[in-house]
């Protein structure tokens, strides 16, 4: 196969969601792995729903870390937000994971000199009507995470 390759950009990245703030997505790629710890880590592309930003990716590292170190609800909290068992002793099944939506708060971060999105908090879709209904934004609540 030949490819030309004139004028593309090498170093990758997805192109970003140029305004921080709370926006839906969906699960569209996981992969199993470690983290750089050992841990069991998937790594998930998630696909922004938003009109202005459809198709942009957002990546995302879900840990699931022992239970003793901090931050270990943290993969429990994203599993409850995709509608996934989250409780007690559970079986992680990220295939499972594929197309499930839920809204992400995008912050824009800078990383060796070049710009990209994470996800400073994550809820449920379910939780985002609930709080829309009441008249009150996602982005007032309290994070789950602690202050920010």
């Amino acid at each position: 196969m030949r490819y030309d390759g004139t004028g593309v950009d090498a170093s990758g990245g997805f192109p970003i969601i140029d305004k921080s703030g709370w926006y839906p997505f969906r699960i569209a790629l996981e992969t199993e792995g470690e983290s750089k710890n050992g841990n069991y880590q998937v790594t998930v592309d998630c696909s922004c729903l938003d009109p202005r930003f459809k198709d942009y990716m957002v990546r995302h590292w879900v840990t699931f870390l022992p239970k003793e170190q901090k931050g270990a609800g943290m993969a429990l909290h994203f599993l409850k937000c995709i509608g996934q068992p989250h409780e007690g002793v559970i079986d992680v099944n990220p295939f499972a994971w594929e197309r499930k939506v839920f809204m992400g708060k995008v912050e824009i971060s800078e990383y060796q000199g070049k710009k990209n999105n994470k996800f400073s908090e994550i809820n449920s879709m379910v939780d985002a009507e609930k709080l829309q209904m009441a008249g009150t934004s996602v982005a007032e609540e309290p994070s789950p995470f602690g202050a920010d």
